[in-house]
This record gives structure tokens, sequence and C-alpha cells, in this order.
């Protein structure tokens, strides 16, 4: 019986297949599950450098053997292959006739008795990932470098401040450059948690508060035995443009309240909290102590470090609000990084 005028015959499809089969760019082969090659396209010689004569009705294996580091987990591929396992895609490496290893991305189905897979060659795309791995590395290691060498400097010169306060008996110029110090060590211990993070853009923050605050404590001699500190702070990492200032918000706070909230030997709690709320981030330092004086303004305030605080909010377009019941407080909030 003649197909009708709109339907192909099984020979004409069969053909058309072939052609479109001849004429891919992936190499597309077929083979018996005991890895005899039935069919080998065009492609497939221009990949392997093998002819369609020398391996169609041979063992594939004999010509084309899988990279010794390939050969566990091919052999694992092509048995879930041959069992009828659903379409399978994977990579590994095969010597071709010339004696180079190519790598190819492959997708494999059982048709019957025959395994048809497809290749592609993408030996190509690996060289360019290992090149963008290796550069990659290379900078990595340069930043980690810069982060330690900027840490180093910064505590070089918190170490030229310290052998000057050694010559000076004034007590004003004595906490004017401590204060400087306190500073500087605040932005060094930044770059102390960025050479020492995976993520060199982006700063652990717990732990740099836990840090931080434990070196203020030290340096300004208070006691955590006579006021303590306590930190309630979520595990949020922060870009180093907002880690900075925030460092430098909570430096300036912590050390505010430990010299004027506490006076005559007066025992309390500092506490600093961090937490996300509606896509902002909030920032607070709280103490229990003798509090603000009344009508208190930060913006006014005649305190450097009050003022540098102001001004880093501005930077960090941050609101400031003052809690003045039963002690003094400071939460500032700001956007969160996208």
């Amino acid at each position: 019986m003649t197909p009708p005028k709109n339907e192909l015959s099984r020979q004409e499809l069969s053909e058309r297949l072939a052609a479109i089969v001849e004429s891919s760019a992936d190499a597309i082969i077929g083979e018996t599950p005991d890895d005899i090659a039935m069919s080998w396209n065009r492609a497939a010689e221009r990949i392997f450098g093998h002819s369609a004569a020398e391996l169609v009705g041979q063992p594939f294996s004999r010509l084309v053997l899988v990279h010794p580091d390939d050969v566990v987990a091919s052999a694992a591929v092509f048995e879930q292959a041959t069992a009828g396992a659903p379409t399978i895609e994977f990579e590994n490496r095969y010597r071709c006739k010339d004696g180079s290893y190519k790598w190819l991305s492959w997708r494999s189905v059982l048709a019957g008795e025959t395994l048809y897979a497809a290749a592609r060659d993408v030996t190509s795309d690996k060289a360019t990932e290992a090149a963008l791995r290796s550069s990659l590395k290379e900078k990595e290691v340069l930043l980690q470098e810069v982060h330690h060498r900027v840490k180093n400097n910064l505590q070089v010169v918190a170490s030229l401040i310290n052998m000057q306060l050694r010559k000076i008996e004034r007590a004003d110029i004595r906490y004017t450059l401590e204060d400087c110090q306190r500073r500087v060590l605040a932005i060094a211990l930044i770059h102390e948690k960025l050479y020492q993070s995976e993520d060199y853009s982006r700063v652990p923050f717990y732990e740099y508060l836990c840090s931080l605050a434990a070196n203020v404590f030290e340096m300004t001699g208070v006691s955590p035995a006579d006021i303590k500190l306590v930190l309630d702070v979520e595990t949020i990492p922060l870009a180093v443009d907002k880690a900075i200032p925030c460092g430098l918000i909570v430096n300036e706070l912590i050390s505010n309240a430990l010299k004027h909230g506490f006076p005559n030997n007066r025992a309390g709690t500092v506490r600093v909290e961090l937490a996300a709320q509606a896509g902002l981030l909030r920032l607070c330092v709280k103490d229990d102590g003798v509090g603000l004086p009344a009508g208190f303004k930060i913006k006014e305030s005649q305190s450097l470090g009050l003022q540098l605080v102001s001004t880093l909010c501005e930077q960090l377009d941050a609101t400031v609000e003052i809690l003045a019941r039963d002690g003094a407080g400071f939460c500032i909030r700001f956007a969160l990084d996208d």
C-alpha cells in the first residue's frame, strides 16, 4: 500500500535521520552492551581521529581508551546506561588516535539492544575554566596578602602611638591618643578577619564584634567582672564598606559607655545587638549606666567620638535612635546589602 503523499516512507525517514546524524557537530555513537561499536558518524571521526571503518563491528574500548583517572567512574556510568537507566549525562576524557586526551560531555540512552551516546568536545571549555580558576586563585592570594599587609601596617601605626604615649604625662593628651589607637586597631581588626576569611569582600561580623569588644575592654582597663558585656548578634556577614564604619561606631559607643556610663566603680552591663529586620540592619549599643544628659542630641555633642558616630551614620545612610531610659542606648538602622 502506497503511503499518503504527506507522509514519509520508513526508508525516507531513515535516510533523513542518517543525514542528520552525519551532519551533527557532536559525535554520535551506537554500541552494544558488550562494547561493540555499531555506528560512528563523521563528527566522531573528527573528534577521536578513528574512522568508522576502523571501529564499526569492533570493540569500542580496543582503540579508544578512557583516561586512567576516569576509568572507574566511566565504567559505573556505562553499567547504569546499559541497564536501561534514563538519559545519563556525564563528562570524561578519552585518548584519541594521535595520543592526546579530550574532555567530552556525554548524553546517552539505551534503545533496544543499542546504547546511543552523543558526545561534545569540551576540551577548550575545560582549559578556559582551568585558566580562570588559576587566575582567580592568584587574585585571592594577592588580596589575602593585601589585607595581611594593611593589617600589619595599621598595627605598626598603633605601636608608634603606643611609643608616643609612654612619653606623655598629660592625661587629656593621653586619652586623645588612646582613642586614636583604638580606632586604628578597630580598622586593623577588620583586615585581620578578612585575611582569615574565605570571602575577602565580606566580614564575619559576629567574630569581629567579639574581638573588637574584648580589645576595647582591655585597652580601657575595665574588668569584665565589673562591667558585663552581652553580645546579642546574628551571624550576618557585612560588606567591607559597611563593616568598617559599623566597627568604628561600635568602638566609639562601647568606649563612650565604659568611660562615662559607670563612674565611681559602678557595676553594670554593656549590650551590643545586631539583627536583620525587614530588609534593614539594626545595630544597637546599650548600657545600664548613669544615662545621658537631659535634652541630649548627638549632632550637638562636643565629643569627638559621638561626632564621628554621627558622621559614620550619614556615610551608611542610617537613622539613629537615642534610648534614654534605664541608662543610655544608640540604635542605628541601615539597608542590608543586596
